[in-house]
């Protein structure tokens, strides 16, 4: 957790870092390092509805959600989501790296986008009869209103179904731009991960 947390801080475009979690002792150690943290609620359905309930109290026009198991998260990655969500009719803004190989694991989540970069499809399985399937990388940077109504919203169908929450913006209509980024960092989700991310280098 502190090195995505010093990772965000490195991100020129972010004016406030703030760990949003359920579990004090995270609270604590964020707290202990200097950090900034807040306790919330433990019902959330998702990051980004845990989040909200953080950034409803701010006046924040734009809030990035990123992903607490990326400790090898390139800053440069944050700034240009932030950057492109100056466009016109851009709700969210998320990030992707090389192509996925066919045979890739399902935990190696996809995203397929159009020829503007805008989202077309997210999935754990390659999908090719829409397109070439990216490693989609858990940053979500939002409009503060596209935010505020993924949170108002129920869960889409596409969501439950792949447990994957950015579906939830495609389903209901929302635009959802692509950076792209030369390799997608390995993310930590299982003890064994470890190994990757200390082979890393960036």
């Amino acid at each position: 957790m502190l090195h995505v947390l010093e990772r965000c801080q490195q991100a020129r475009s972010l004016d406030r870092v703030v760990v949003a979690t359920d579990h004090p002792r995270i609270v604590d150690v964020v707290v202990k390092a200097g950090g900034e943290a807040v306790l919330t609620t433990g019902d959330h359905r998702c990051g980004t509805d845990r989040v909200w309930e953080v950034a409803s109290d701010t006046d924040y026009q734009h809030i990035v959600n990123i992903q607490g198991d990326q400790p090898r998260l390139n800053p440069a990655a944050i700034d240009s989501c932030v950057e492109q969500l100056q466009q016109s009719g851009v709700d969210m803004v998320t990030v992707a790296g090389e192509e996925v190989a066919f045979d890739a694991p399902s935990s190696r989540v996809r995203v397929v986008t159009d020829p503007q970069n805008f989202a077309v499809s997210f999935s754990r399985e390659n999908q090719p009869k829409i397109g070439r399937s990216f490693h989609h990388i858990g940053i979500y940077a939002f409009q503060r209103a596209a935010m505020k109504a993924f949170a108002n919203r129920d869960p889409s169908p596409g969501e439950l179904r792949e447990s994957l929450e950015q579906l939830r913006v495609l389903e209901y209509g929302g635009k959802v731009k692509v950076v792209f980024v030369e390799r997608a960092a390995p993310a930590v989700d299982r003890p064994e991960d470890l190994e990757a991310v200390r082979a890393w280098t960036s």
